[in-house]
């Protein structure tokens, strides 16, 4: 017989060892991969779900420009008031007195009586989603004008030469957007404060 030969293990070709765990550049790489997604994510919610306040802002400043550019062109105040929660822009027209029959051919001021003037739609700002003015018009006015004013409800008035008024106080609108946050768009003129 013949004596058994035990083989040696340490003797046969390399078996690498089995990994167990990551590389420090394979984690890396992992790492910057989930951050760009992240940031794709974040980019693609901004978009998608903008503040809605910022945009009723942006919405209703153009609007209000263009409101401007029409008083100019018209040579004639041009009133901003609510109407169905739209904002909306007039003027008044010249128009036949309904007692005497007559054609009024001057501007009203704030003591004539609005018969003779019948109310000249200029615009209506098509809002954002979720936008509304939150300004509420002046009671007191239509005590001083009447209520069959129309002047009675405005919220703003601006005139030929581009300057705005309220009837009580600066020339404010108070903004609400999609989610209930709240701005005020001031259109008085910027004070020359540094001014000497």
């Amino acid at each position: 017989m013949l004596p058994r030969i035990i083989p040696d293990i340490g003797q046969g070709p390399f078996t690498p060892r089995r990994q167990i765990g990551f590389t420090l550049i394979e984690l890396m790489v992992v790492i910057v991969i989930v951050g760009i997604l992240a940031g794709f994510a974040v980019m693609s919610i901004n978009r998608t779900e903008p503040d809605g306040v910022a945009v009723c802002q942006a919405d209703a400043q153009g609007w209000l420009e263009q409101q401007a550019v029409a008083a100019a062109q018209r040579g004639e105040t041009v009133y901003i008031g609510l109407d169905a929660d739209a904002l909306t822009s007039f003027g008044l027209a010249a128009g036949v007195h309904p007692a005497t029959g007559s054609v009024s051919k001057q501007s009203p001021t704030e003591n004539t009586s609005p018969s003779p003037w019948r109310v000249d739609r200029v615009g209506t700002l098509q809002w954002a989603s979720g936008c509304q003015v939150t300004t509420t018009p002046d009671l007191a006015m239509s005590g001083h004008l009447g209520a069959n004013d129309p002047r009675s409800t405005a919220l703003l008035a601006v005139t030929a030469q581009g300057i705005w008024s309220a009837p009580a106080g600066p020339p404010v609108l108070d903004l609400q957007g999609l989610h209930g946050q709240t701005r005020t768009l001031n259109m008085a003129p910027p004070s020359d404060a540094g001014a000497p």
